[in-house]
C-alpha cells in the first residue's frame, strides 16, 4: 500500500496538468466585447448581446500594460460575464487568482458557479466598499469574513481542494481563512456589477490539479458544526468515495479548538465508488464565543488502516461563533403555498435555520391558496411581502428566505428592550386556549410598542390535492434544495410533512396598536389575553409565539412556547386596563351571594363576547356568552357555584375589545 501511495504522488506531481485558463486582456482591443471571446461567455449566451462589456483600458492598471475589464452599474446589470473554467471540475485541487480593485465608494460582486448551466452557484463575493468581503456559500449562508484595500489593487486568490470541499481565501497573500460550500463542484467565474457597484478586474488564471482515482479512498467533504456560542452542537458530516473500491467501513478521529480527539466508527456501510454518505457524530461539542476550529482526520478504511491517498485525509473547518444578545428569539415569516414550485427553498431554509439555531430562531410559514392558509395572516402579510417564497427577518426588508441567515446574524445580537413569559389555560375537551402574554421591559422606551399572539403547528399532513406540494427543483436541474431534487415535480401529500405551519395570528398581523403606555419604564410588566380554539389541530404540535413589534414595524423579540409550557408557566389575567375601560363595566351588588348585575357601557358597535370569571390564581371558574348591542348592556352572571372570596370578571368581544372589574363572593 506504501509503494502504491508513493507512485500515485510521483504521478499527480509529473503527470500533465489540466488546460489552464489565463487572461490579461493585453492581446484584445478595446473594441472588443469579452464575451465573444475564447473561455468567456455572458449569462444570456449571446456574445456582443445586451449583458456583455468591452474591454476597457486605465492608466491605473495591475499591471502594465493596461489593458482589464470595467464592470459598473446604477441599477444592476447590464453586464454578466461567465468566465469558462475549461470543465466541471469537482475532484483534485483548483487555484483561482485575480486582480481587483473597487471604485472609489463603490462595492464588487463576484461568485462561482458550479456547473457550466448558468443558474447553480457554488460560492458568493462580496467586496463591500468599506474594505470589508463577505463569502456565502451556494445558499447564500455567510461561511467567511475578510478584509481587502478599497480603492487600490488587491491580488486575490481562492485554494480549493475539491476532494474535501475545502477552500482557502487569501488577499494579497494574508489568510482570510477556511471555508466550505454546499457545492462539490466548479465550472465558472460570474462577474455582475448589482446595483451600485463599479470595480475593475484583471490578470485572471484557473489552475487545476487533476486527481486519479486510487484503489480505495475516503474523504471528509463537509463538517458542520455552525451555531452561536454557547450551543452545543452534534457534528455532522459527508464523507465522499473517491476511490474505485466501496467503503464497508471507516474510523475517523475529530477535534474540536485542539481539545481531545472524538472517535467515530462507521460500523458496516456500503458506501459505492463516488458516492456521499452522512453521518452524524454522537458526541456533541460546546461552541466558543469568537474562532472555533474543528478538524476531521480519517485513520482506517474497510479495517486497513489509512487508505490509498492521504492528501484527503484530513479536513479542517473553521466557525466564527457569535455571542446572542440574552433571551433574544428572532423571527423569520415566510410566504409560501404548495402551488409555489419555487417554495421548497423556503421550507429547507426555515428547517436549516431551525437546526442551526435552535432556541434563537422562530420559523413561520404563512400559507397561501392551500388548505393550511389562515386568511388573517395570509391577507395580512401582503404589504410586507413579494412574491412566493418570500420572507420577512424581524419584519425587515423583504427576502428571499434563503438569505435568513445573514440577516439573522445582525439581529440576535441586538439586546431587546423587552422579554415575553407564555402562560395559558388549555381545556383539551373544547380546543379552548387562553393565551397570557407577560411582557417585560428590559429598558425604558417611548412610542407605539405593539403585541401580537401566533399560533403554528408543526408536522401538517393531509389526503386531499391541496397537500401535494409543486417542485420545480425534481430533477436537480435547478440545484440541490434538500432532498426536493429527487422528488417528483408534484410532491403527492401522502409524502409531503409541513413544519411551522401559521394557523392563527391575533389580533392582526401588525398587532394591538399602542398596546403598552408611553413611555414605559425599565422593569414594568404588562399582560395581554388572547383566546384561540385549536381542537382541529394536533394540541402536542402548537407552539405559541408571542411577537413584540417596535414602532418601527420590526420585531423587537419574540417567545415561543409548546401548548404544555405555557400552561406550567400558569395564567395571568389582564388587568391593567385602559380608564375609559375600566369605568364603562361595572358589577352590583358587590359583595354578592349567588347573582351579578352587569352594566357595561359605551359600546361601539354591535358584537359577540365571552364573560370569563378567574380565581386570583389564574383559573377559570365560570364562563359564558353574552350577545353585546350598540350603546349600554345590562346581564346576569351566576355566581352561586363559586366559593367564597375574590374573583377577576373579564369580558372579550368579538370586535376586539376586553372588558375587566374585580367582585367578591360572599
Amino acid at each position: 500500500m506504501k509503494k502504491f501511495y508513493l507512485a500515485l504522488i510521483l504521478t499527480l506531481f509529473i503527470g500533465n496538468l489540466n488546460a489552464q485558463v489565463v487572461d490579461d486582456f493585453e492581446s484584445y482591443n478595446l473594441t472588443d466585447y469579452i464575451g465573444a471571446q475564447t473561455n468567456w461567455s455572458t449569462w444570456s449566451g449571446t456574445p456582443a448581446g445586451a449583458d456583455d462589456i468591452l474591454v476597457s483600458t486605465t492608466t491605473n492598471a495591475a499591471s502594465m500594460p493596461t489593458n482589464a475589464l470595467h464592470f459598473v452599474s446604477a441599477a444592476g446589470g447590464p453586464a454578466d460575464i461567465l468566465l469558462l473554467m475549461g470543465n466541471t471540475f469537482s475532484t483534485g485541487d483548483l487555484t483561482i487568482d485575480f486582480d481587483f480593485k473597487n471604485d472609489a465608494g463603490k462595492s464588487g460582486y463576484i461568485n462561482i458557479q458550479n456547473t457550466t448551466t448558468a443558474g447553480s452557484w457554488h460560492s458568493n463575493l462580496f467586496f463591500n466598499a468599506d474594505g470589508t468581503l463577505d463569502v456565502t456559500d451556494g445558499l447564500n449562508a455567510p461561511v467567511q469574513e475578510g478584509t481587502y484595500t478599497s480603492g487600490s489593487w488587491n491580488t486575490v486568490q481562492l485554494v480549493g481542494s475539491l476532494n474535501t470541499n475545502s477552500w482557502e481565501l487569501f488577499i494579497n497573500s494574508s489568510s482570510q481563512g477556511i471555508f466550505q460550500s454546499n457545492e462539490l463542484s466548479a465550472a465558472m467565474m460570474n462577474f455582475y456589477p448589482v446595483a451600485g457597484d463599479g470595480y475593475w478586474v484583471d490578470n485572471i488564471s484557473v489552475l487545476h490539479q487533476p486527481y486519479v482515482a486510487p484503489n480505495l479512498n475516503a474523504a471528509i467533504s463537509r463538517i458542520d458544526v455552525a451555531g452561536l456560542a454557547t450551543a452545543q452542537r452534534a457534528p455532522k458530516m459527508s464523507l465522499r468515495n473517491l476511490g474505485m473500491s466501496p467503503i464497508t467501513s471507516f474510523d475517523l478521529d475529530f477535534t474540536a479548538n485542539g481539545g481531545t480527539p472524538m472517535t467515530y466508527n462507521s460500523g458496516a456501510v456500503n458506501i459505492a465508488p463516488n458516492a456521499v454518505y452522512e453521518f452524524e457524530m454522537s458526541q456533541s461539542v460546546t461552541l466558543v464565543a469568537g474562532l472555533n476550529t474543528f478538524k476531521a482526520e480519517i485513520v482506517d478504511v474497510n479495517g486497513m488502516g489509512l487508505d490509498d491517498y492521504a492528501a484527503d485525509d484530513i479536513k479542517e473547518f473553521t466557525w466564527n461563533a457569535i455571542a446572542p444578545a440574552p433571551g433574544k428569539l428572532v423571527v423569520g415569516e415566510e410566504a409560501t403555498g404548495t402551488w409555489c414550485g419555487w417554495c421548497p427553498r423556503g421550507d429547507i431554509a426555515l428547517k436549516t435555520m431551525e437546526e442551526k439555531y435552535y432556541g434563537f430562531f422562530q420559523g413561520i410559514a404563512i400559507h397561501n391558496g392551500d388548505p393550511m392558509a389562515d386568511s388573517l395572516y395570509d391577507v395580512g402579510k401582503n404589504p410586507y411581502m413579494s412574491g412566493y417564497p418570500s420572507g420577512l427577518l424581524d419584519r425587515g426588508a423583504d427576502i428571499d428566505p434563503s438569505d435568513f441567515e445573514a440577516d439573522f446574524l445582525t439581529r440576535v445580537i441586538v439586546p431587546p428592550v423587552g422579554s415575553i413569559q407564555n402562560g395559558a389555560i388549555y381545556d383539551a375537551n373544547t380546543g379552548n386556549l387562553d393565551v397570557a402574554l407577560n411582557t417585560q421591559f428590559l429598558s425604558g422606551v417611548t412610542g407605539n410598542y405593539k403585541l401580537a399572539c401566533v399560533i403554528i403547528e408543526d408536522s401538517v399532513t393531509g389526503t386531499s390535492a391541496g397537500y401535494a406540494q409543486a417542485n420545480y427543483y425534481a430533477g436537480g436541474g435547478s440545484g440541490v434544495m434538500g432532498g426536493y431534487e429527487n422528488l417528483p415535480g408534484t410532491v403527492p401529500a401522502s409524502q409531503m410533512i409541513y413544519r411551522h405551519v401559521a394557523r392563527a395570528i391575533a389580533p392582526s398581523f401588525t398587532g394591538i396598536q399602542n398596546a403598552f403606555p408611553s413611555p414605559v419604564n425599565t422593569g414594568a410588566t404588562y399582560t395581554h389575553n388572547f383566546n384561540f380554539n385549536v381542537s382541529s389541530y394536533d394540541s402536542d404540535k402548537i407552539h405559541i409565539i408571542g411577537l413584540l413589534i417596535a414602532p418601527n414595524g420590526r420585531i423587537d423579540n419574540a417567545s415561543s412556547t409548546t401548548i404544555q409550557e405555557a400552561v406550567n408557566n400558569g395564567f395571568t389575567v389582564d388587568v391593567q386596563d385602559e380608564s375609559i375601560k375600566a369605568s364603562a363595566i361595572s358589577l352590583y351588588p358587590n359583595p354578592a351571594e349567588s347573582e351579578l348585575n352587569l352594566l357595561l357601557q359605551g359600546i361601539d358597535e354591535a358584537s359577540d363576547a365571552r364573560i370569563n370569571v378567574y380565581s386570583l390564581s389564574g383559573k377559570i371558574v365560570h364562563s359564558q356568552n353574552l350577545r353585546l348591542a350598540q350603546g349600554a348592556n345590562t346581564s346576569k352572571v351566576s355566581i352561586s357555584a363559586l366559593a367564597a372570596g375574590n374573583y377577576i370578571l373579564q369580558i372579550k368581544t368579538t370586535a376586539g375589545a376586553t372588558y375587566h372589574t374585580t367582585f367578591s363572593k360572599k
